[in-house]
């Protein structure tokens, strides 16, 4: 899903815990572990980030963030 920022434009992908392998894939290296249905370990740049079912994760210069899906529905919307 391509997502929109006022103007910037980013990729995110949502946590949905049943998605392991399409989450290992397009993490790559940023990867560190995961427990289907339970968390996933990210390496950014601040260090590791846990990522929880229904977290949604967006990638930025390089690095990637977790947001709560409150958090993420305030912030983004659908780029068209």
């Amino acid at each position: 899903m391509i997502v929109r920022k006022k103007s910037q434009t980013l990729e995110a992908r949502q946590w949905r815990g049943d998605n392991l392998p399409e989450m290992q894939k397009w993490l790559g290296y940023a990867f560190v572990e995961g427990a289907p249905f339970f968390r996933i370990l990210i390496e950014n740049r601040d260090g590791r980030v846990v990522a929880r079912p229904g977290d949604w994760i967006v990638r930025l210069d390089g690095t990637f963030a977790v947001y709560e899906p409150i958090l993420f529905n305030a912030a983004y919307e659908v780029a068209a």
